[in-house]
């Protein structure tokens, strides 16, 4: 909605193209590692049985969780480090020379910042939807509500005062998973 009411066409199509080809790294390589990690941290958190086994279950998750961001942090300074360079190479034979322009090329490498943040977050918030009480999940969802409000706050400065056009609507993203993310590390290192 946000891209709809403050962006020109052109830059909702940049965007798109960005969001698509971006968002299949996302989804192929980040999403099961996500949904499978949920699922463990679940497991591991929700042990019905001795204090031990619990304490147990807990530095299990505490554990995997570690290994994942540590993983996550090498593909970081991978994707930061050499995605917008390979990203012209990489256009040229996904897209084709028609499609080709020095808007998409700094487009796709600016997402190229932004992955990490998807990745970071959708880790951490797996491990606080795994975790969270029923009476904190109130207060998750004010929290995403608010982040939500400073996206839309933070997109029109980018998209409409800075007329950053998509690139802008990729940085108020990275400034959106930052935020969730380190709400989520708060109630991570709160709840262990």
């Amino acid at each position: 909605m946000i891209l709809a009411a403050l962006s020109s066409l052109e830059d909702q199509g940049m965007y798109a193209l960005a969001s698509n080809y971006g968002g299949l790294v996302a989804r192929i390589f980040f999403q099961p590692i996500e949904e499978s990690s949920r699922n463990l941290f679940a497991k591991y958190l929700h042990t019905p049985n001795t204090n031990a086994e619990k304490s147990s279950g807990v530095n299990k998750a505490k554990s995997h969780l570690t290994d994942i961001l540590r993983a996550y942090g090498i593909l970081a300074i991978l994707a930061v480090g050499i995605g917008p360079s390979v990203v012209p190479v990489a256009l040229r034979f996904l897209i084709g020379e028609r499609w080709m322009s020095p808007k998409v090329e700094t487009l796709l490498s600016a997402y190229c910042f932004y992955i990490p943040f998807l990745a970071f977050n959708g880790i951490t918030e797996a491990f606080v939807a795994a975790a969270i009480s029923p009476a904190d999940i109130r207060r998750q969802a004010v929290w995403m509500g608010f982040f939500s409000a400073c996206f839309a706050a933070v997109s029109f400065v980018f998209l409409r005062l800075l007329e950053w056009g998509a690139v802008g609507l990729v940085l108020a993203n990275i400034a959106n998973m930052a935020v969730r993310t380190i709400w989520s590390w708060i109630y991570i290192k709160r709840y262990l």
